[in-house]
């Protein structure tokens, strides 16, 4: 048996988890969907960078690809919650508790353009910094969508979650820490829970919007400050 985001499972289910732990490695991108999630009841912590983790671990039991440097105990080395991205404080993660389960970078063969956070039964995701919701949405690839506009073209996207917040609508503003949703595992084929979460740059007014942005290592670009 192989434990596998807190569960055993034998290995050919491990296998099938792993090739299909996100869906957010390709080009695809469906018509969204008119299909609106129900949105639970949360509580918005308090909106300041005090809300984040100020550590983080690589997920154990499974292969985390394009994992970023770390000690025996699997905790991420020189590890600053909060970066700036074209001068805009963001959070590098943006669902607290929860550990890495996979880096930026190639991932079979694709490009995996965000990373992924795990925690068991899901935790809370919060605005990773403050801005305008551009975006919130169901995509078949992406599942519950959120894109938050910070200014600068800088933006954030956050994937998967099991449902938006109450106190959020599109085209209002969010503060830093303020909760957005719910992680979960919304899509079109079945995911592990998790958080896809990625840092874009660039012109948002393109008829490709968020998906004609560039994607940025949030790790990386903690290690170059």
């Amino acid at each position: 048996m192989i434990l596998l985001f807190g569960k055993r499972v034998g290995p050919v289910a491990a296998a099938l988890l792993l090739l299909t732990a996100c869906s957010t490695t390709s080009d695809y991108s469906p018509e969204p969907s008119s299909r609106r999630p129900e949105r639970p009841s949360t509580n918005r912590p308090q909106g300041s960078d005090a809300a984040f983790t100020e550590t983080l671990y690589i997920c154990g039991g499974i292969t985390v690809s394009n994992a970023p440097p770390a000690d025996t105990s699997r905790k991420v080395e020189n590890f600053d919650p909060i970066i700036r991205v074209g001068g805009v404080p963001l959070a590098v993660n943006p669902a607290p508790r929860s550990c890495l389960s996979s880096g930026f970078g190639t991932r079979n063969e694709r490009l995996h353009k965000g990373v992924d956070y795990h925690y068991p039964n899901g935790t809370a995701v919060l605005a990773a910094g403050s801005g305008t919701i551009m975006e919130m949405t169901y995509r078949g690839d992406y599942g519950n969508m959120v894109v938050i506009n910070h200014g600068g073209g800088v933006y954030t996207r956050y994937a998967h979650l099991a449902g938006f917040d109450y106190n959020i609508e599109a085209g209002e503003e969010v503060a830093m820490g303020q909760q957005i949703g719910l992680m979960g595992n919304t899509s079109d084929h079945p995911i592990p829970i998790h958080l896809h979460y990625e840092i874009l740059t660039g012109n948002y007014d393109t008829p490709k919007k968020s998906f004609g942005l560039t994607p940025v290592n949030p790790l990386s670009a903690m290690m170059l400050q």
